[in-house]
């Protein structure tokens, strides 16, 4: 942007756009009932099964958003790194002792971009969360860590959780700046009579992909980044 004189054109912008290229890949999961157990005709157990594959199916896309490793399949959050792999002091940092610090977080903190820090947020398991985090204290002994209105934050950023990732990984950044998804197709769920098995057949599928959109926008903490 440029100051421009009232009446005289404007410049165009020079900003470049990032081109993501996303495709579909087909994610399903089958469940077989018994003939008997379909004649039964319980709209509740139907309406139950369903809500499970559902919840299998976005489960599965959680995994590839943080875990995918995009070999004909999404690429996840974990291949969001600079260069090809993480590196200390350029996108990640390398916990300084056998135990998380609160050094370790500051640094993390730190090193993001403050164009991506309004929207920053953790993201880590319950389990890394309240076995490393949870009792951290600064200098002055004060907690780092502040649970409000069912949420917890770290020196003021939100806290998400996730099972999906590797316990004692913390990613620290703008997460929804950092990834593109598509859902191609939404969840779907089919049933069809399976006369061989004398079943139900219970189709969950959905058409799903995501890759890193941008880098430098998410920092990993670790204890095994080189």
């Amino acid at each position: 942007p440029t100051i421009k004189a009232g009446g005289s054109a404007v410049d165009e912008a020079t900003t470049t756009l990032t081109a993501v290229s996303l495709t579909g890949y087909t994610i399903s999961t089958i469940v077989a009932v018994g003939a008997d157990l379909g004649s039964m005709a319980i709209d509740a157990f139907e309406t139950w099964l369903t809500a499970k594959l559902a919840e299998g199916l976005a489960y599965k896309i959680e995994d590839y958003i943080v875990n995918g490793d995009g070999n004909s399949a999404p690429t996840g959050l974990e291949k969001a790194s600079v260069g090809a792999s993480w590196a200390d002091t350029t996108d990640a940092v390398d916990w300084a002792s056998s135990a998380l610090g609160v050094v370790d977080l500051d640094e993390a903190i730190g090193m993001l971009p403050a164009s991506y820090d309004r929207n920053a947020k953790f993201l880590m398991s319950k389990k890394t969360f309240f076995n490393s985090v949870v009792g951290l204290q600064d200098v002055n002994n004060y907690p780092v860590v502040r649970y409000e209105g069912g949420t917890y934050y770290i020196r003021g950023y939100k806290v998400i959780f996730s099972d999906k990732v590797k316990t004692n990984d913390i990613y620290f950044g703008d997460l929804k700046r950092a990834m593109a998804g598509n859902l191609g197709v939404d969840f779907t769920i089919e049933r069809d009579r399976n006369l061989r098995y004398n079943s139900w057949d219970f189709l969950g599928w959905c058409v799903f992909d995501c890759k890193p959109a941008a880098k430098g926008t998410v920092i990993k903490i670790a204890a095994d980044i080189a």
